[in-house]
């Protein structure tokens, strides 16, 4: 049975608490409404990229330097789970924004054109040497 993992936040109403499932997800999985499924909760912890990481990232991509570290995070978070996904380009970025938002997804295209122009082994070397 395939998994997704996603972050969410907690929620209250009069009878509880709860949590939202993207519908994305529940078309993905092929839920039904009422149907019983397994769910494992954890805290999330924001996902983060050292400093030093990122400014290599500005270094390369100078027109992208005023993006902030929430969004090089959340960009770089995309970047990786499009390279392990098995589903074409569309239809990834079209669950992006629906997870993300449409602002994030064009500021995430904007990165991947970006990423074509960069000189790849130079960037290699500095994210090797940030790294260290």
């Amino acid at each position: 049975m395939e998994e997704l993992f996603y972050r969410t936040e907690l929620k209250k109403d009069e009878q509880g608490y709860f949590l939202r499932v993207p519908d994305n997800f529940v078309e993905m999985l092929e839920f039904k409404e009422k149907e019983i499924i397994g769910v494992i909760i954890k805290k999330s912890e924001k996902i983060s990229i050292p400093i030093e990481l990122l400014d290599v990232y500005r270094k390369h991509m100078p027109e992208l330097k005023d993006l902030s570290n929430e969004d090089w995070s959340l960009i770089l978070d995309m970047n990786n789970r499009e390279k392990v996904s098995e589903k074409d380009e569309q239809e990834i970025l079209s669950e992006f924004e629906k997870t993300f938002g449409e602002e994030l997804v064009g500021k995430y295209k904007k990165f991947k054109e970006f990423l074509q122009k960069v000189n790849k082994e130079e960037l290699k070397k500095d994210l090797e040497s940030a790294n260290k």
